[in-house]
């Protein structure tokens, strides 16, 4: 093939092409396409998505963070650039010129099921997704990118937009809420994240379209229960559903635990406000989770209970504490009586080697007691005593809580660790037994530290006065040595005096004779 052949037949000339080499991490690649604008940017500001005959493809121009595209979705152009290296590690492609040669049809989005979203058929594509919203939250890994999660028959799609204008409360109305999302499926994750689902990257939070809206009032849904019998990926397809229970455990600002009529207890995480008290009856809606061993409920909100729903003491007996060594029963692992017994009252003792602040007024330390590690949470309104200190034995009652780790589908099940979580309930739940002693490690070593300091400093006055004598005995010796010296001359200087005189006086007497 003739060398200019060979050349053209490496520039990519076609949306598929450009999509290929960008999927499968091919820099450096020139490309001159002739392609359609399906959207004059999507929600970075500096991409724009082009589809032509072969397929779509995303783009990207770094000018376009000080001006926009002054091309429209629907202008044919020809567009000249290259594939390289992004700030992330990631293949892009990059439009370095342009030409507009037209204008055609503006493509319509693709109303597309969820499955088609993420079989990879419509990447790149301008696309129109419905579902109900689940929840919304911003990347704390990125701040700029905020998400709206669809479920769509049991299946989860993320509508994906930047924006650092937006507050998270403006669209807690939308959970719960059937919407259409319509924006550029990509196939690539947002922001500093290299790894994701495929998602919907919108223009703005106006690409959302509200087809459902949720029930007038929330509370009037339908109940649900651990003696539910469905499986974990039918209990993700339900939409709304309510617990009545009384608040035994709320360890953050956003997580607290209820137990209902039936003995059972569930995991709440609010979308907004702040956990209810200890103690009280309340209702909570939301979307229901399992974790395979109770249901939880997410995106929730709660309210006191109404009087039809009123848990008396009937209901919930208030169950002796535990100890610790009741976790040690020999038939069944420590895992299997923390779940079992997660929700119970709990007494604790022992010496807390570990204190952290956690998220606004709450507090946590760490204990151990036998075999156990435990962490104690403070809870909304046992503020731990100002005396507590590392060191310190205590004695506290709280709720016991089994660490549930997180869990998808393709796991067997969610882990479960042996360590202990004790939340507490009231004021006067944790006792301080002892305090620290005062010959703590940290005294103990500030004392051999101080009298290594004492001995260096000795032994460097010893060295220094060492010196000192040599230098003044050096100087004295010099000092014994001159006089020595000088009373050695004096003598031969009288010596010779006296020599001169006697043979002078010699030859005096001579003469005179």
């Amino acid at each position: 093939m003739p060398f200019p052949a060979l050349i053209a037949a490496l520039v990519l000339t076609s949306a598929a092409e450009i999509s290929d080499a960008v999927r499968k991490n091919r820099p450096a690649v020139d490309f001159v396409l002739e392609a359609t604008l399906s959207q004059s940017w999507t929600s970075n500001s500096i991409s724009f998505a082009v589809e032509d005959a072969s397929g779509a493809a995303i783009l990207r121009n770094e000018s376009l963070r000080h001006r926009p595209l002054r091309y429209a979705p629907g202008d044919r152009l020809r567009i000249k650039g290259n594939t390289a290296i992004n700030e992330y590690g990631r293949t892009i492609a990059n439009a370095h010129k342009f030409e507009r040669l037209g204008h055609e049809t503006e493509p319509r989005p693709i109303t597309a099921s969820v499955e088609d979203v993420l079989s990879g058929k419509l990447d790149n594509r301008l696309v129109t997704v419905s579902g109900i919203v689940r929840e919304v939250f911003r990347d704390e890994i990125d701040p700029n990118w905020i998400y709206i999660v669809l479920n769509c028959t049991g299946k989860r799609i993320p509508l994906v937009f930047s924006s650092r204008s937006h507050d998270l409360s403006e669209f807690n109305d939308l959970i719960g809420t059937e919407v259409a999302g319509t924006g550029i499926c990509n196939f690539q994750s947002c922001g500093l994240r290299r790894i994701g689902t495929r998602q919907l990257e919108i223009l703005d939070p106006g690409a959302i379209r509200v087809l459902s809206p949720s029930p007038s009032n929330p509370f009037e849904v339908t109940p649900i229960s651990n003696d539910i019998d469905a499986s974990h990926y039918e209990i993700e397809r339900m939409g709304l559903r309510r617990i009545t229970g009384r608040v035994v455990a709320g360890w953050d600002e956003r997580h607290f635990m209820i137990r209902d009529v039936s003995g059972d207890v569930h995991r709440i995480e609010l979308i907004e406000g702040t956990p209810p008290k200890y103690g009280m009856t309340v209702d909570v809606t939301g979307f229901p989770k399992s974790d395979l061993y109770n249901i939880n409920l997410t995106s929730a909100k709660w309210r006191a209970a109404t009087i039809g729903s009123l848990l008396t003491s009937s209901n919930v007996a208030s169950d002796a504490p535990l100890t610790t060594a009741d976790l040690l029963d020999k038939k069944y692992t420590r895992q299997n009586l923390l779940i079992r017994n997660q929700g119970r009252a709990i007494c604790v003792t022992g010496l807390v080697r570990d204190m952290k602040i956690g998220q606004g007024k709450y507090r946590t330390c760490t204990i151990h007691d036998g075999p156990f590690s435990i962490t104690i949470n403070s809870g909304a309104e046992c503020p731990f005593p100002d005396e507590l200190s590392i060191n310190s034995r205590i004695k506290a009652i709280g709720t016991c809580l089994a660490p549930i780790g997180p869990w998808d589908s393709s796991a067997a099940f969610p882990h479960v660790t042996d360590d202990l979580f004790v939340v507490l309930r009231k004021p006067g739940d944790l006792v301080i037994v002892a305090n620290p002693p005062w010959w703590t490690t940290e005294r103990l070593l500030a004392v051999i530290a101080s009298l290594l300091a004492a001995l260096a400093a000795i032994l460097l006055w010893n060295l220094a006065l060492r010196r000192l004598v040599e230098r003044r005995g050096r100087a004295l010796f010099k000092a014994e040595i001159g006089k020595a010296g000088a009373e050695l001359r004096i003598d031969e200087r009288t010596r010779l005096a006296v020599e001169l005189h006697d043979s002078l006086a010699q030859n005096l007497t001579a003469i005179s004779f």
